[in-house]
């Protein structure tokens, strides 16, 4: 439902449009572009990114920030040698997850993107549902090697 949503924001007629011609600004084609699949893939995935990575901040000891104060460490030194050792399990986790999600995720493209892009996409699959093979790509294994 979010992914129609973003569809009529974008559309020509859609609620950015409307907003740039409120102030005066030129139309902008937005939707169905590379653009408009990036912006929504972010605002999908974004909760799968943020809550793992604010679970990694919060259980960071106010101790370790205050010893590295009391240490001589400004604020990108303890970002660097602190935050972002004890962090990188929640970044990790955040990007597995975004990652992962996104491969599954087929119907945002076909639904925001470029129309040809998406229809190329899907075209390689027959209407049985059945993928078709190249040629190169039926030759036996051991036909490859010379």
């Amino acid at each position: 439902m979010r992914i129609y949503a973003w569809r009529t924001i974008l559309a020509h007629d859609g609620a950015i449009n409307w907003a740039l011609g409120g102030i005066g600004l030129p139309d902008q084609n937005i939707a169905y572009t590379n653009w408009a699949m990036w912006l929504v893939f972010s605002y999908v995935w974004l909760p799968f990114m943020v809550i793992p990575v604010y679970a990694a901040l919060e259980r960071i000891p106010d101790s370790y920030l205050e010893a590295s104060a009391d240490l001589g460490a400004r604020g990108f030194k303890t970002l660097r040698s602190v935050i972002l050792p004890l962090a990188l399990p929640g970044l990790v986790a955040g990007s597995i997850f975004t990652f992962s999600l996104t491969l599954g995720d087929f119907i945002t493209p076909l639904l925001v993107a470029a129309r040809a892009r998406a229809s190329s996409a899907t075209s390689s699959t027959t209407s049985s549902g059945s993928t078709r093979t190249s040629r190169s790509q039926r030759r036996s294994p051991s036909s490859r090697c010379s």
